[in-house]
């Protein structure tokens, strides 16, 4: 398919294929999507310098009460003098225990900015199902009763992502109305969608808009959780008929 602006992805796999249209669905992820391995690179820096640190500088504070002893006994005069403080390492179990605690923490929001990055859904559409071989003069067939759901996501590069059949994949609304989540059965964790200021077939618009776009789409697949109503998920309504329906004036 010639022009194309959006792409067909094989599951879990590099291969791209046209479409003739945009996403139904884009936006740009947020900073920290786009920043997540220069964080990554700070936070092993941080860690490695608090070990670093921990293992070599955590001392404890010790007086030299041999050395005080000894004095007082080898004088007639007892004339104690203020002991010499000094430092010396912690044991070395409680400076390991430390660096584990500084390791665990930052090997846990190196994973954490990881796997929220590649749950983030830069691009999302509806097709149909991947391309079949046949034992044909045109080998390769569309099967237009076997839709593909089709993401791709912060950690992929460029067109790169991921297809699920659609009988697998259900839709949710999120924490509001501006977010939806995808779930994929067979597969853990979900994918989050943030619908506001996002693209809609290549074009901006509302959250309700959005929203309506990808649930017309959507068609009759399978849905889960509650939804709020339409109205209710664009915040420009704030009176007229939409809000009195919403009961918000």
């Amino acid at each position: 398919m010639s022009g194309a602006l959006g792409s067909l992805f094989s599951r879990r796999a590099a291969s791209i294929i046209k479409l003739d249209r945009p996403p139904l669905f884009s936006k740009a992820p947020p900073w920290w999507a786009r920043w997540t391995y220069a964080l990554i690179a700070c936070d092993l820096f941080v860690t490695a310098s608090a070990v670093e640190f921990t293992w070599n500088n955590w001392t404890q504070l010790t007086d030299d009460l041999k050395t005080i002893s000894q004095k007082s006994k080898e004088s007639t005069v007892a004339v104690q003098q203020p002991p010499n403080d000094s430092y010396v390492p912690r044991p070395s179990w409680q400076r390991a225990g430390l660096c584990v605690a500084h390791l665990g923490v930052g090997i846990g929001i190196a994973v954490a900015l990881i796997v929220t990055q590649s749950r983030y859904v830069r691009t999302f559409t509806l097709s149909p199902a991947l391309l079949k071989a046949k034992t044909s003069k045109n080998p390769i067939q569309t099967l237009p009763q076997d839709r593909q759901v089709l993401i791709s996501c912060a950690s992929n590069f460029k067109n790169n992502g991921q297809s699920f059949p659609l009988a697998s994949c259900s839709v949710g609304e999120g924490r509001d109305a501006s977010e939806m989540i995808l779930r994929v059965d067979g597969e853990r964790g979900h994918w989050f969608l943030s619908l506001e200021n996002s693209l809609i077939n290549g074009k901006k618009a509302s959250i309700m808009d959005a929203q309506r776009a990808i649930l017309e789409e959507w068609g009759t697949a399978r849905r889960t959780g509650t939804w709020t109503p339409l109205a209710a998920a664009d915040r420009r309504w704030v009176s007229g008929p939409a809000a009195r329906k919403q009961g918000r004036s």
